[in-house]
């Protein structure tokens, strides 16, 4: 095993436990193994999540032998499927943002039986690829006429060679040097090829069988990944999160050589991240992938970055209610007036009639008293959006009074703004088959800070 002193994005040595995985399937593949747990660490300047320690360069090499995929009986309509599903959902995406002149190659790195590639091949492309895992790449030159090679990539694999676009497809998270092999696939572009990375999201952790296991060293997020990129001298094209898969990101070498300024306040929390991975370990996040992060995958990705909130301090009374005081306009406020905000919001939904409506709409989450209260009582026909868009007054809920808890539940959910309302309320209207819904305002929040949302209300 390799210790690893410093972060690859911000290259600090300050790091925190993040978690261990037991028996890892993956480490078991390993001979002479008796170990099987793996360890991994967030860096606390910039967030980023990786192993520590991490595998050594031979054990690496017997993990992606035919260790890594042994078994390949049956496995030829799960590949034609595969390949229709990229040809439907990645290949319009990379050609839409990609412009070529002349011919067209692609080379695929890490390209398992060359999936990726029949849709390239398909529309006229020279296509390339290789892969480390024998057997795989055998199956895919024989049964579907790829043309792959058989190894580990480097600069040595295709001496001379200009591609005009690489895919580096859920790879990245895997290779013990990620610096060195970036700069070798430099090797293979010229300054109008493109660069194509996939890889999983930390942020979005709900990836068939999750995405914390022995073969993925490295977990970034998009802001994470951003800053790794340009540190490398590559400018970002287009990024964007593709659920469930992760993030997608394409790029260019950057025509600029000068040393670029990292700023890790444009990266991840590494509180917010271990909280998150935290309230999914819980028994009742079973479903959390189904019920939280693809409805809410904007907020909780926004919610793990940077936020300033010095503006905001939580206070806890005696009886152990916890209150926010704001500082706006030069002063500050108790967000809650009433001594118990838990009490009073009983009385408030205890006086309102609900009957009569499927879709209601509350403005201010607040610290969650009323909203948590407002969802206990609907009914399974009926549907919850909460407004809220102050981004520091929910990451404060989200880190100490778990937020996430209430957004699992497939009948709620929060908008950050006017957008994601509209979107939400359609989508709600057309779930219901109603037409009506109510409005109403936390009224346990004070006043002056409810007058934040008076035009947004007023547009309904």
């Amino acid at each position: 095993m390799i210790a690893v002193d410093k972060c690859i994005v911000c290259d600090s040595d300050k790091q925190v436990s993040f978690g261990t995985m037991k028996n890892d399937p993956y480490y078991k593949r390993i001979s002479g193994r008796t170990n099987y747990d793996v360890s991994y660490v967030a860096c606390k300047d910039c967030g980023l999540v990786y192993q520590n320690p991490v595998l050594g360069e031979h054990e690496m090499e017997e993990l992606y032998s035919e260790k890594y995929r042994s078994d390949l009986e049956d496995k030829h309509d799960r590949f034609l499927k595969q390949a229709n599903y990229f040809r439907e959902h990645l290949y319009p995406w990379i050609t839409e943002h990609i412009h070529l002149n002349g011919e067209k190659s692609v080379l695929d790195i890490g390209c398992g039986a060359g999936t990726i590639l029949m849709p390239f091949k398909d529309n006229g492309w020279e296509t390339y690829g290789i892969e480390p895992t024998k057997n795989i790449s055998e199956y895919g030159r024989q049964n579907f006429g790829s043309n792959i090679k058989t190894g580990f990539y480097d600069r040595y694999s295709y001496p001379d060679k200009k591609f005009k676009l690489i895919i580096f497809s859920h790879v990245l998270e895997h290779v013990l040097y990620p610096e060195k092999i970036l700069h070798d696939i430099k090797e293979n572009m010229d300054e109008e090829s493109y660069l194509f990375i996939g890889t999983p999201n930390v942020t979005l952790p709900m990836m068939p069988g999750g995405i914390l296991h022995g073969d993925h060293i490295w977990l970034f997020s998009d802001r994470t990944l951003k800053l790794y990129l340009e540190k490398l001298g590559f400018d970002i094209v287009v990024m964007d999160n593709w659920v469930p898969r992760g993030l997608r990101v394409i790029v260019k070498m950057s025509s600029n050589n000068a040393d670029r300024q990292l700023n890790t306040q444009q990266a991840d929390d590494y509180r917010a991240v271990k909280r998150l991975y935290k309230n999914i370990k819980l028994k009742e996040f079973e479903q959390f992938s189904k019920t939280v992060i693809v409805r809410n995958s904007v907020l909780v990705n926004k919610l793990c970055g940077n936020i300033d909130m010095n503006g905001i301090r939580l206070v806890k009374s005696r009886e152990g209610i916890v209150n926010a005081v704001m500082a706006t306009n030069d002063k500050k406020i108790l967000l809650y007036k009433c001594k118990n905000p838990r009490n009073a919001a009983s009385d408030i939904i205890k006086a309102i009639d609900l009957d009569g409506y499927k879709v209601i709409i509350l403005f201010g989450y607040g610290l969650g008293y009323l909203p948590k209260v407002l969802l206990k009582t609907l009914r399974e026909d009926q549907r919850l959006i909460v407004y809220e868009d102050n981004i520091p007054l929910l990451k404060s809920a989200f880190l100490y009074l778990n937020l996430l808890g209430f957004l699992n539940d497939k009948r709620v959910i929060i908008a950050i703004n006017r957008e994601k309302l509209i979107s939400h309320l359609k989508e709600f209207i057309k779930e219901t088959m109603t037409k009506d819904f109510l409005i109403m305002t936390n009224s346990l929040i004070d006043h002056d800070y409810l007058n934040r949302f008076k035009k947004i209300m007023d547009s309904l």
